[in-house]
């Protein structure tokens, strides 16, 4: 039910990792489609500072938005 997650960005690369209430975990390298896949799979995202940070990463993602400016700002 519950996806624990954390967003990690550097210049040239994003890395998403999730990690469910079974204790699975998915790791998203740079795949902005096997990320919208993996998302549309989701009921509800939980993590420590994702309405400051994450969230906004994720949405620049899927919008084509470097997500790497998108973290400077």
């Amino acid at each position: 039910m519950f996806t624990f997650y954390d967003m990690e960005v550097f210049k040239h690369d994003w890395l998403a990792v999730f990690i469910d209430e079974n204790g699975e975990i998915t790791k998203i390298h740079n795949d902005k489609g096997a990320l919208k896949h993996f998302l549309s799979s989701v009921k509800f995202l939980v993590g420590y500072n994702n309405y400051a940070y994450d969230d906004k990463i994720i949405a620049s993602i899927l919008r084509n938005i470097n997500p790497y400016e998108t973290s400077q700002k």
